[in-house]
């Protein structure tokens, strides 16, 4: 079963977007909101990485495209706050000790771009 090394990334991750001068929409939303938005997607990506691929991707942008439209945050921007979560993810994987860790680092450069992929092929 795939484990994230730390209980609080959700909320370390949403404050490195906050501070993400590309992600000015996001930004107004509140790093509480934005904590559980990443809370969502990195519990579609364990179970992802579980084996329970395609339905948790795709569970994972729908979620995405209803949150992010209801709180008029574009495409673009959740591609990119996307891309700045999979760096922060591949930087917690790296500090972790243990084998698997390639794997692991393989299996979320993975899903997220599929998941970006997917977002950006229903707009």
């Amino acid at each position: 079963m795939t484990q994230l090394a730390t209980d609080n990334l959700s909320e370390v991750l949403a404050q490195q977007l906050a501070q993400n001068r590309y992600l000015d929409s996001l930004r107004t939303v509140g790093t509480i909101k934005v904590a559980g938005i990443i809370e969502h997607v990195l519990e579609c990506y364990t179970r992802w990485a579980d084996g329970r691929q395609e339905e948790k991707l795709a569970d994972c942008r729908d979620f995405l495209t209803n949150v992010c439209s209801a709180m008029s945050i574009t495409v673009v921007e959740t591609a990119y706050a996307l891309y700045a979560l999979r760096d922060g993810l591949l930087d917690n994987i790296a500090a972790e000790a243990g084998a698997g860790k390639n794997e692991s680092r393989e299996k979320a450069a993975k899903f997220f771009d599929l998941l970006v992929v997917q977002l950006m092929r229903g707009y």
